[in-house]
């Protein structure tokens, strides 16, 4: 199996395919497009002393609007009404640190991942955390299924003391 290398200009195509080829799209002539961003997820989108949103998340969309001749208006939105804001129509996208989940998915389309961003614990290899019973496993935190309960379990029995 090969490899692909997808450069910058590639990663702004994609985005810009995503902004510009949704079904909604067909039913307006695009010229402005709203998009929610929660503001607080540095460094993909933070706001600034004066109230703007700015971050790398931010530098994307420029650009992407930009090169589809697009006007792109910024609406900050807290976390939890993200979804609900994109499905009432109170934005036309949202671009935000989001994982893509079976639940979500359900309720909304997401377009091709323009970054990843693992996440994980990191411990001092000789210090007092460095031979927890779950060291070097992948634990999958986005199931609610018994194996994470379990690691869950054990880590806070370990980390309470």
């Amino acid at each position: 199996m090969g490899v692909t290398t997808v450069t910058s200009s590639r990663w702004i195509a994609l985005a810009a395919l995503a902004l510009t080829c949704s079904t909604p799209a067909l039913a307006k002539d695009w010229k402005t497009v709203s998009v929610a961003m929660e503001g607080s997820y540095a460094p993909w989108n933070q706001t600034d002393a004066s109230g703007k949103i700015v971050g790398f998340e931010v530098d994307i969309l420029n650009d992407v609007c930009a090169r589809a001749k697009l006007e792109c208006n910024i609406v900050a939105q807290d976390w939890d009404g993200v979804i609900p804001g994109l499905t009432a129509g109170k934005f036309d996208i949202v671009m935000d640190g989001m994982s893509i989940t079976e639940e979500r998915m359900k309720t909304i389309d997401f377009s091709i991942p323009y970054a990843s961003s693992p996440v994980a614990f990191l411990a001092d290899k000789n210090g007092p955390l460095a031979n927890l019973s779950n060291k070097g496993k992948m634990i999958d935190l986005s199931k609610d299924d018994a194996e994470s309960k379990a690691a869950l379990d054990t880590l806070r029995k370990e980390l309470t003391g």
